[in-house]
């Protein structure tokens, strides 16, 4: 037997021996409550007293074993819980070979991955480069203003934009 079975087997086993645990405990109650009961009657009321504190300890007993029964049931229910959860054999096998499938794509997208990581970081150094670029020619331009660029035409300078197709046309005769 599988031993996943084996182990919700002996967890049930635990409930049913709980369930006639609870069920013997319980019919022990109305004999000694028909006892208390025939004592009184009977005007023997220190015997009562006796059957009394008897009938109080088996509730007592009854309560103990309802309560390894809900604990027992807790038990049983998480273990085939996590039984269902815990894959068989067969299931492992084949995620062994999901997992082996995935590793060769993993492995060939690494390649794909190592490409464009290159890329990135040529691009990051080049961005790097023009930063230092542009920092060093505004030092320089700051200490020796005859080095600074002409200053590019701003939007006012620029040519109008040919707003209409006769201006277009225009350009073209």
């Amino acid at each position: 037997m599988d031993p996943r079975k084996q182990a919700l087997a002996q967890l049930l086993a635990e409930v049913k021996l709980s369930e006639k645990k609870v069920q013997k405990a319980k019919a022990k109650l109305p004999p000694l409550e028909a006892r208390i009961k025939q004592a009184l009657v009977a005007g023997k009321r220190e015997l009562a007293k006796r059957y009394a504190l008897e009938f109080e300890e088996q509730k007592l007993a009854v309560r103990r074993c309802e309560q390894q029964l809900a604990l027992a049931k807790r038990q049983y229910e998480e273990g085939l819980r996590k039984a269902l959860e815990q894959p068989s054999a067969k299931q492992l096998r084949s995620m062994q070979h999901m997992a082996k499938a995935m590793e060769g794509l993993a492995d060939s997208l690494g390649v794909l991955d190592a490409d464009q990581d290159m890329l990135r970081r040529l691009e990051e150094d080049a961005a790097h480069a023009e930063a230092r670029l542009d920092i060093a020619l505004e030092d320089a331009t700051a200490k020796n203003p005859e080095l600074a660029l002409p200053a590019d035409p701003g939007p006012e300078e620029a040519a109008p934009p040919l707003s209409t197709a006769e201006d277009i046309l225009k350009e073209f005769e």
